[in-house]
């Protein structure tokens, strides 16, 4: 069940990244006074990884493992990445873990996603049927 949330959000970003591929948000410089500290601590657990302010916002929370806590999906790049996009996010769960997802082989590309955001399991306006749940 609480991989179904990263599907989810993952299934969002794919479909909709390329719906914003367009009219992309602007870059955003990110102030290091207000970086949560759950993000922090992630982030120096998951060496050779920085926060990536090239899509805004460049973090969202939500509870993305179904354990009723906040955790926050983090926009991230190391050092090979390449061009423009979103080619790392970076789950900080509540309860300390952490799972990085990545562009795989493409991350030395420029990415068609330039935007993201979350769509609550409710919303009328944009889901997912059931049974592909």
């Amino acid at each position: 069940m609480r991989l179904k949330y990263l599907q989810l959000l993952f299934v969002m970003l794919l479909t909709f990244g390329q719906l914003a591929y367009h009219s992309p948000l602007h870059a955003q410089m990110i102030d290091p006074d207000g970086i949560p500290d759950e993000i922090r601590s992630c982030l120096r657990s998951n060496a050779g990884l920085q926060l990536d302010g090239g899509t805004n916002p460049y973090y969202l929370t939500g509870d993305f493992d179904g354990d009723g806590m906040i955790d926050f999906a983090v926009l991230v790049r190391n050092s090979k990445d390449r061009g423009a996009g979103i080619h790392r996010i970076l789950f900080c769960f509540a309860q300390g873990r952490s799972v990085l997802w990545d562009a795989g082989e493409h991350a030395n590309e420029a990415s068609p996603f330039t935007a993201w955001f979350l769509v609550t399991k409710q919303s009328t306006t944009i889901s997912i049927p059931k049974d592909q749940a």
